[in-house]
């Protein structure tokens, strides 16, 4: 039985009868099933998830997410390094002495937690990757990256690790923006196709210098696990529970110049940058779905304006960054952005 105390809710003990007397057989351990709502999906799960929030209507699942024991390969899988294997409608993911995660039909992720393992180290991964390939799975688009609401209207930053997209997110809900998604913005589309943002998880991560020079009281703090180089800082007040359409995609660089340099993208290019921020990439080769994904990253350059804003790389220079994507004079006007990185 997985040593994830947190799903435990009771635990119950077998009895037989023998002769009139009362004997202890084995313990069963009962499961309690937690509701939430992330990416615009319903989640059943067996693993307490307090990043998440809650579905308080109970609602029939979209996704559930089991403990039990999970394959160690997959049937006719392909190998993507030591710990990603992936076929036709299926990921496992194999991270060592935390848990094997199968994912599969975009309809159940299976847990195989390690003895010994932290809640907070298997959810780093569950809430991560492992949604990451649910959302592959069901046709939306992970984008990696943050999203703020400016005047109804999504602006992501994307991009990855240490380029600052979740600082950025965090200085602009200093600013009294509300937000919608941290690291993973899951797209999706109306019938009409136009590019919504669903709302994710009400948390930013925030690495601690980050967090010290933004203003940030460690105390409000949470834990992600030992493996994560960040701090997760709860944001249910300035959290955004609707999806919102987006319009704009800026991709966030650096360069050598002192000042700050925007550079629009056309064609190829355009295509190109939405292509190498999606969230899991070698996910979309695993499973087959090159053309799926082709398809949505058209349907998605189709309806959105991007362009490159180059920033300087030394120092730490985020407030004059929030005055590029949030100019003091059109706070109240700024037209929506999602915003990737290049490095």
């Amino acid at each position: 039985m997985k040593n994830i105390q947190a799903v435990f809710i009771f635990r119950l003990c077998a009895i037989m009868c023998i002769e009139g007397e009362s004997q202890m057989l084995f313990p069963i351990f009962v499961f309690m099933n937690f509701f939430y709502h992330a990416f615009g999906l319903v989640i059943e799960s067996q693993v307490e998830c307090p990043e998440l929030m809650p579905d308080v209507g109970q609602s029939t699942p979209d996704v559930q997410i089991r403990l039990d024991d999970a394959p160690f390969h997959l049937d006719h899988g392909m190998a993507l390094g030591d710990w990603i294997e992936g076929c036709s409608g299926q990921i496992l993911l194999k991270i060592t002495n935390v848990a094997n995660y199968w994912i599969h039909d975009g309809q159940e992720i299976v847990v195989d937690a390690a003895q010994g393992v932290s809640p907070e180290d298997v959810r780093i991964y569950l809430l991560g990757s492992a949604m990451g390939a649910v959302l592959h799975q069901r046709g939306l688009l992970p984008f990696h990256g943050s999203t703020i609401c400016m005047d109804g209207q999504a602006i992501s930053f994307s991009g990855p690790s240490g380029i600052g997209k979740s600082t950025l997110a965090a200085a602009l809900v200093g600013r009294g923006y509300r937000m919608l998604a941290d690291d993973v913005s899951a797209i999706s589309f109306t019938g009409q196709g136009v590019p919504m943002v669903n709302p994710g998880m009400p948390q930013l991560k925030l690495c601690d210098d980050s967090g010290q020079q933004l203003g940030r009281n460690p105390s409000s703090a949470c834990s992600l696990g030992n493996r994560a180089r960040k701090c997760g800082y709860p944001e249910h007040a300035a959290f955004i529970t609707e999806a919102l359409p987006s319009k704009a995609i800026y991709i966030l660089g650096r360069h050598a110049e002192d000042g700050f340099k925007e550079i629009p993208l056309k064609g190829v290019d355009k295509f190109h940058a939405l292509r190498i921020n999606t969230y899991r990439p070698s996910f979309v080769k695993a499973m087959g779905l090159e053309l799926t994904h082709f398809d949505l990253l058209k349907k998605l350059a189709g309806h959105i304006d991007v362009r490159v804003l180059l920033r300087p790389a030394d120092g730490f220079r985020i407030d004059e960054l929030a005055d590029k994507v949030s100019p003091p004079r059109l706070i109240h006007h700024i037209l929506p952005l999602i915003i990737i990185t290049y490095q």
